[in-house]
Order: structure tokens, then C-alpha cells, then sequence
């Protein structure tokens, strides 16, 4: 598989792993840019949050550091007699309020606003761009998960956000701690008869009545809240992708090959939604579910290295994804350090980046990207580093 010669190739732009921070790195776990691409958020598994400034500005139209801050600390849960860790989940901007974003560790919800400044400014958390930024922590949301938060997504109204764990969907206001609308439970009345999981969940980004999530059965079901505020597995439209083909037939394999990992609208209306599973992308138009627009394999070889790279435990990573600004490509990582891209009406690969600084080593995952909405350009994250690449 090789990008198409006509296309401008991908370069690695700038290194961000040590850019602005002040603290011991820990892995990179979460990824999200503001809706308008001027400031990216990188947390990782210690609970630190960097905020980065990626207008045309700021490292010759790389990123530069703005600021980095601890947004989640470590826990007791004293009622189950366990740590929570400081992780950092999930990061989410909110949507008409350019200094507020959302970050959350495996129970625990927390609304920051984030004020940049410029010059020396006393109790900032200066970057190494010459600016830096006060964040202020305004809300904690929290005891309304029985396991691990694994999605947190704003609303596009501004006012709501949903945060999802194995079993459960919850709708929060803004405004409220204090309580939530469960709009989903799954959980069964017998555990042994448990068949599926949530893998990822979030709202539309133009319709607010619109929330989506994906399973480990490799579906996505879409409801209209205007219908049913509880999501009804009878109402919703379910995207769904046979698990034989690339993952070698039905089996253990391919139902693991089959889990989604992430899923992504994109497109000015958000009608194109992308799915990520362990060996490919696949491209729906929300308005049809009856069949994808187009499907890319990540690696020829992949379906037949699925026993072993379950014995080296890889088959479980999850790879995210990301549209860019207008709609027409999608980008994922995946091993060997690799970034690609993908035509997303065609499946067509349309560009390719080797991020690593080192040769790297065929298990070297990247895990997370984040495609800039007003620029071609894309934040990719392995293990503590991160990179911005660019064409």
C-alpha cells in the first residue's frame, strides 16, 4: 500500500515531548484540539494537562507551549477500598466558551477554565513560548460511575456533556455537579450474561439531540434524544460492519479484531462518522447504515498476525482516529511509529510519516491523533512524546 505521488507527503513539523513542561512526563493519553485548532490539550497518565498554542504564530506554525498544570490528582475510593488513579481519561473543549475544557481520570469529572496571558504574569504557568496561561478549577463531577470513565464529550450547545464507562451513558449539565440523567444502562441482571461493552461514546458536534456510542461487538448505535431521552437499542440506527473479511472469518479473533476502539464525525454537517477498529478505518454516511462509503486495511499482514499479536498483548491497543478540517480524509497511527491517512470516500491512502526520532521497533504503537481543524496539520502522540506533522 503506498500514497498516492500526487499528493504533498507528510513531514514531521516539531517535536513537542519536552516543549513547556516543567514536569516529568508521563505516556501521553489523551489528545483533543478547540474546535477553532488555535490551542491543542495533551494529557497523560500522571494527571498532566499541557495546553499548546497552534496558531500560525507560534514555532514558525508548529505548536508552542502555553501552559501545563496537574488537572487530575490520585484518589481513594474509601467505599471500595480502592486508588483511583490520576490518569487523564479524556479531554474535552467546550464548545462557545473558548477558556473552559473538561478533563477526567477513571471516576472523576473536572470543568477548568484556562485564561492565556502574555508576558510575566504572577501564578502563571508559563510555556516556553513567551506566554503562558491561570487556570482556575470551576466544577467537579463525580460519583456516577461503577467503572472506569472511558469517554467524555461536550455537547455542541455549550450547556451539557455525556461521560461514558463500560455499562453506562451519563448526560450532566454544565452547571450542576450534583446530579445527571443516565441515559443508557446496559448492565444486565446476570453479569455472566454480559456480551458487550461500551468501547466509546460522544455527541454530535453540530446537533445536540444526537449522541452516539460504540461497542466492543464492533457496532455503533446512534439515537435521537428528541425521541427518547434513555437510548432504546430499538430506536437507534446501528452501524455495523461484519466481523469476517480482513479479520479472517468469525472466531476469537476476529471478534477481537472487530472492537471499536474510537469513532469520529466529521464533515461540515457531521453526516460522515469514521470508525476505528484493530485492522481498519471504516467510513459511514450517518444518513445510510446499510453499507460504509469505503474501508481501509491498516496492513495487508495484520489478519494473519492476529494470534500472535495477542500472545504479545497488542490486540487489545486502542488506536484512535481523527477527520480533518474538511471533511475528506481521516487519519490514524498505528505500529512501526506510523501516521496515515486516508481518502474518506474512497479509502484510498493519501499520505504516510514515520513520527519516531529513533528507527523504531515494528510493536512501537501511535495511539492518539488529532487532525487541526483550520490547517493541514496533525498532533500525533507515542508513548511520552508527541509531534506535530505537516504537508
Amino acid at each position: 500500500m503506498e500514497p498516492s505521488a500526487s499528493r504533498p507527503q507528510w513531514r514531521v513539523l516539531q517535536r513537542l515531548g519536552e516543549v513547556g513542561s516543567h514536569r516529568e512526563l508521563d505516556d501521553v493519553t489523551a489528545l483533543r484540539f478547540r474546535a477553532d485548532g488555535a490551542f491543542a490539550a495533551v494529557g497523560d497518565g500522571a494527571g498532566n494537562l499541557r495546553v499548546l498554542r497552534t496558531d500560525a504564530a507560534a514555532a514558525g506554525g508548529g505548536c508552542g507551549a502555553c501552559c501545563d498544570f496537574k488537572a487530575q490528582e490520585a484518589e481513594f475510593d474509601c467505599l471500595k477500598s480502592v486508588e483511583i488513579e490520576e490518569r487523564i481519561n479524556g479531554v474535552s473543549w467546550v464548545p462557545h466558551a473558548a477558556s473552559q475544557l473538561l478533563t477526567c481520570n477513571d471516576k472523576t469529572v473536572k470543568l477548568w477554565s484556562v485564561r492565556s496571558i502574555t508576558g510575566s504574569t504572577r501564578g502563571a504557568r508559563r510555556g516556553g513560548g513567551g506566554g503562558g496561561c491561570v487556570e482556575q478549577q470551576r466544577r467537579v463531577f463525580s460519583n456516577a460511575h461503577g467503572y472506569s470513565i472511558n469517554a467524555l464529550s461536550c455537547c455542541s450547545d455549550g450547556e451539557t456533556f455525556l461521560t461514558a464507562d463500560d455499562l453506562r451513558i451519563n448526560v450532566w449539565s454544565l452547571e450542576r455537579a450534583d446530579e445527571c440523567l443516565n441515559a443508557l444502562d446496559c448492565k444486565p441482571g446476570d453479569m455472566e450474561t454480559l456480551s458487550e461493552v461500551i468501547t466509546a461514546a460522544a455527541m454530535h458536534p453540530t446537533h445536540c439531540h444526537i449522541l452516539a456510542y460504540s461497542t466492543s461487538a464492533g457496532t455503533v448505535n446512534l439515537h435521537d434524544l428528541r425521541q427518547r431521552a434513555l437510548c432504546d437499542s430499538a430506536l437507534a440506527q446501528q452501524f455495523r460492519q461484519g466481523l469476517g473479511g480482513a479479520a479472517g472469518g468469525q472466531g476469537f479473533f476476529s471478534e477481537i479484531a472487530g472492537c471499536i476502539s474510537d469513532f469520529k464525525f466529521g464533515g461540515a454537517t457531521g453526516r460522515a462518522m469514521a470508525t476505528r477498529d484493530f485492522l481498519r478505518v471504516t467510513v459511514w454516511d450517518t444518513a445510510m447504515p446499510g453499507k460504509p462509503v469505503c474501508s481501509s486495511l491498516m496492513r495487508e499482514d495484520y489478519p494473519a498476525r492476529m494470534a500472535q499479536m495477542y500472545n504479545e498483548d497488542r490486540a487489545f491497543d486502542q488506536f484512535s482516529l481523527s477527520f480533518s478540517g474538511s471533511g475528506e480524509e481521516v487519519a490514524t497511527g498505528l505500529y512501526g511509529g506510523l501516521v496515515r491517512t486516508f481518502s474518506a470516500t474512497t479509502g484510498e491512502l493519501t499520505g504516510e510519516v514515520c513520527v519516531h526520532k529513533e528507527p523504531p521497533q515494528d510493536h512501537a504503537p501511535v495511539l492518539h491523533v488529532a487532525w487541526n481543524s483550520s490547517s493541514d496539520s496533525i498532533l500525533a502522540a507515542y508513548g511520552q512524546q508527541s509531534c506535530c506533522i505537516a504537508r
